[in-house]
């Protein structure tokens, strides 16, 4: 892949989708869509937007995860890899109050 930063967001995806899957989860990576987008990771009812980058942009991030979840009718999450963290289980998880009261604690 000649394109460094897609190579490692392509990396991280294939990471979460297969720590999913390690945990009996149906994760499917999702194709990307341009503009109609829905979310790089699908599991279950949830669309998740991964990222993997040198500076963190979250809440512009967490806006893409809304809209593309919102395109692919499912529950939106940001899933985020740190730097220098390779392990997939120890990724960020991230969304806001609302969604989180919503869907997980409601």
């Amino acid at each position: 892949m000649a394109n460094p930063s897609k190579a490692k967001g392509t990396k991280a995806e294939v990471a979460v989708e297969r720590y999913l899957k390690s945990l009996g989860l149906d994760a499917v990576r999702r194709p990307l869509r341009g503009v109609e987008d829905e979310g790089d990771v699908w599991c279950g009812e949830w669309a998740l937007e991964v990222k993997a980058a040198q500076t963190y942009r979250t809440p512009e991030w967490w806006t893409e995860s809304i809209r593309e979840a919102a395109i692919a009718e499912k529950r939106p999450l940001l899933v985020v890899k740190p730097r220098g963290v390779a392990d997939p289980a120890k990724y960020w998880a991230i969304c806001d109050l609302r969604t989180f009261a919503k869907y997980v604690l409601l």
